[in-house]
């Protein structure tokens, strides 16, 4: 059975069009305008396609961590390596090097970037499903845990709906709506096909990316006017941590502190970890949500909730 959900609908061009930036400027200045259409049309096209091959609505795998991301058993080429889950990731990237001579500039989290290539890949087994055609970028991706072969991204995500049990170390994959009534729904905008939230702190709304691929509770970007107020109305304390993102192993010089509730939607967290860092947005990682269930369900285009 193939099952596609597609996320790009009416908004597809301004998507497409957006992807089209992570191309280095610096790869198209000795490049005639004829081939760099084609290379954009090349990455567009192969971004659309993908899809969900499985003759089973559900199959159910264990995952371990690392800095407390979950790191997925994943089937690539007849062989098992280790992937991190990011919702955050525009595409899925795999370790190691490639020829194709199809190149973009990928940004990370850190405002970092580094050069990949990309190309469609026949087939990356999850469990019982199999993602087919789905694109790929490549590189060594140096600095990043050695146990670690690669991210599954929007390109593979999108493809199906996800239950995690954090606590219990446990991915359904799904096809269908397998969620209850105990469940919160979190209402999802998708920019770019990242997924986006609002959320509201002292009062204000501000707009967060729900990045299942950090390691942070709540990244606030230093230099913007909520890290200034928060700077100014709580007390942080200096922190230094080694974490990975595009472009490599990154010495976070953060500080941190104690926010004593937020909300998400009509949902109210208390004692929220904050820190205030070089980011380049204010996100939410996957530690926030370390006691709960979180069901993204793509069919419907929200996420949901309920504490384990």
């Amino acid at each position: 059975m193939i099952t596609h959900y597609n996320i790009m609908t009416e908004k597809q061009e301004k998507i497409l069009n957006s992807a089209l930036e992570l191309f280095a400027k610096e790869g198209f200045t000795a490049t005639s305008t004829n081939k760099v259409a084609k290379q954009e049309e090349k990455i567009l096209k192969m971004h659309a396609k993908g899809a969900l091959i499985s003759d089973v609505s559900n199959t159910i795998i264990q995952f371990d961590t690392i800095k407390g991301l979950m790191i997925l058993p994943v089937k690539y080429k007849g062989e098992m390596k280790n992937f991190i889950f990011d919702t955050g990731a525009f595409s899925s990237l795999i370790r190691q090097n490639n020829d194709s001579k199809n190149i973009i500039s990928v940004g990370g989290a850190s405002n970092r970037e580094v050069n990949m290539s990309f190309e469609t890949i026949p087939s990356l087994k999850i469990g019982d499903f199999d993602f087919q055609e789905t694109l790929a970028l490549f590189n060594e991706l140096e600095g990043l845990d050695k146990n670690v072969d690669g991210i599954i991204g929007q390109t593979i995500i999108r493809n199906t709906n996800w239950l995690i049990n954090y606590p219990k170390k446990e991915l359904i994959l799904t096809k269908n709506d397998i969620s209850d009534d105990s469940f919160k729904t979190i209402k999802i905008i998708r920019e770019d096909t990242a997924p986006y939230t609002n959320v509201t702190i002292d009062g204000v709304d501000y707009k967060c990316v729900l990045d299942l691929g950090s390691s942070s509770y709540l990244s606030i970007p230093e230099g913007s006017k909520l890290a200034e107020k928060v700077l100014s109305k709580y007390k942080f304390t200096d922190y230094t941590r080694d974490t990975w993102t595009i472009g490599g192993l990154n010495k976070d010089y953060e500080k941190t502190s104690i926010l004593p509730v937020m909300k998400i939607g009509d949902i109210e967290f208390n004692n929220v970890k904050m820190n205030v860092k070089k980011t380049s947005q204010l996100r939410i990682g996957l530690p926030f949500f370390s006691n709960y269930q979180i069901f993204i369900d793509n069919k419907n285009g929200v996420y949901k909730i309920k504490m384990e």
